[in-house]
């Protein structure tokens, strides 16, 4: 939470600014802290370059300036440099290690942000309230939740209305699951500062993480209401309006945030999940590819295209998709093998089995106890007569680690049913029923284990069932023959 403390910035730097030659443009445009950082920052390391000809330019304003700069840029080691110059050329500059831990605790450096904030509170203790509580925010990343409080509470001592201290107070609390507490402190913020979109935001965002999307959007309208074009809140809306299934308003919010910044990839992409969750394929390919786009390093995008191909059978698609993925990964690690794994499916799906069983195995690697890989990877060696043996035991690890999916259990019948234990295959693809009753494709195998078990009215009224779930045409059809022919011995 370094950033709310750099919007407290504005009107101590106006006042270093004034001892500077009005005519002078370049110092001018140096102390510059809206609009595009780059402006400010080029203009500053123009003045420096003149060295000490200019006189009446003092050297560390211009170095603090262009950390402000650079800070603003999210180019926090820039920021510390420049910083650390002004503290070099003036010690007692107060603002320059207060902002230096605004850049240490946004680069994660928590114990650098910490001594900053010291130095800060030494040198300016009747102001240090702001300083306190971003001390709190660093203590508080580094898991000290108490020493976090103290330093909130000492905080809201000083500047009782502030509502800083409070909202700080809070995510603490949240960070300890105490939500009443928590919830007590942004509603004190909210009474401090009835006018501050930020309090209605941090508290939108505390509803919204409790999964009550009502308060939370509620709580954003507020925030909107005072500052109705903010594209944080308009995209945090809309997700909470995404999670509560409101489509049409969710698309709504993000379409607004399209509009004013159409270079906006993450809005492109969330707009593009919606109309996924409504089934609407080809509107959300577009907007991932927009995303992409704009960004061809943006992973979530890709990845959800590469969702929405196989949603339509664009298996070909998916498996360009899932490449780039694979590309763009220095060192794999566990959580990138859902790329394999859902390549593999891709491969698999095209009938491409050699393609598919190497990306499954690199899954397997990556994460050996992996349920959803071990069954896909064991039922299919079942399936196709190949490895039985091997892909038996991949199959009962996955049951072991995940008993309650029926998909699983019913690939562990499915393999007994293979091997001609018919009585142990009914057991489990009657419980994996029970686990999926709206599976076609496990009411099918539950027809056939009747059958073979010499339960040939069971299996057809199965068969029936499985019909009536809809399965895909040419499955459709198979069961068709079963029910008017039953199965050959």
């Amino acid at each position: 939470m370094w950033w709310r403390c750099l919007f407290h910035i504005i009107a101590a730097l106006i006042m270093l600014a004034r001892s500077a030659d009005a005519a002078d443009r370049a110092w001018e445009e140096c102390r510059v802290i809206s609009g595009d950082p780059d402006e400010p920052i080029a203009a500053c390391t123009k003045v420096l370059a003149r060295g000490s000809a200019s006189s009446e330019l003092i050297r560390h304003n211009v170095n603090f300036f262009r950390g402000v700069g650079y800070l603003r840029k999210g180019d926090y080691d820039n920021a510390i440099r420049d910083f650390s110059e002004t503290i070099r050329l003036e010690p007692r500059y107060n603002m320059a290690h207060r902002d230096r831990g605004f850049a240490y605790q946004a680069k994660g450096d928590y114990d650098g942000a910490i001594k900053s904030y010291n130095e800060a509170i030494r040198l300016d203790p009747e102001n240090a309230a702001e300083y306190i509580i971003g001390r709190g925010d660093a203590y508080l990343s580094t898991g000290n939740e108490a020493r976090a409080l103290k330093d909130f509470e000492d905080g809201i001592r000083m500047n009782p209305k502030d509502a800083a201290g409070y909202l700080a107070r809070g995510g603490a609390y949240e960070s300890m699951h105490d939500y009443v507490r928590a919830f007590k402190d942004y509603d004190a913020a909210i009474r401090v500062a009835p006018d501050s979109d930020a309090a209605y935001a941090r508290r939108a965002e505390a509803h919204e993480r409790r999964g009550d999307h009502e308060r939370a959007i509620k709580d954003y309208g507020e925030a909107l209401r005072m500052a109705p074009f903010d594209r944080n809140h308009l995209f945090a809306r809309g997700l909470a309006l995404l999670n509560k299934k409101d489509f049409s308003r969710a698309v709504a919010d993000f379409e607004n945030v399209i509009t004013r910044y159409p270079d906006d990839a993450a809005a492109y992409n969330a707009r593009g999940h919606v109309f996924f969750q409504k089934g609407d394929y080809e509107k959300a390919i577009s907007d991932f590819s927009h995303a992409i786009k704009i960004d061809d390093r943006f992973t979530a995008a890709l990845s959800n295209r590469a969702t929405a191909y196989r949603a339509t059978n664009g298996f070909e698609k998916a498996i360009s998709d899932y490449t780039k993925l694979i590309q763009l990964i220095e060192r794999p690690e566990k959580h990138h093998l859902a790329y394999w794994y859902y390549r593999g499916i891709s491969y698999e799906r095209l009938g491409k089995w050699p393609d598919a069983e190497a990306d499954f195995l690199k899954a397997m690697e990556l994460d050996p106890d992996q349920p959803l890989v071990l069954n896909y990877l064991g039922y299919s060696w079942v399936d196709r007569n190949t490895k039985v043996k091997e892909g038996l035991a991949l199959i009962e690890k996955a049951v072991k680690l995940k008993p309650d999916d029926g998909f699983i259990v019913d690939s562990l019948g499915w393999a007994r049913y293979r091997s001609g234990d018919y009585q142990e295959a009914l057991k489990l693809i009657e419980r994996a029923a029970t686990l999926e009753p709206k599976s076609s494709e496990i009411a099918d195998h539950l027809g056939e284990a009747y059958w073979r078990v010499g339960r040939q009215d069971d299996a057809r009224k199965t068969w029936e069932k499985a019909l009536s779930l809809k399965p895909a045409p040419a499955e459709a059809e198979k069961i068709k023959n079963k029910i008017a022919r039953g199965l050959e011995k």
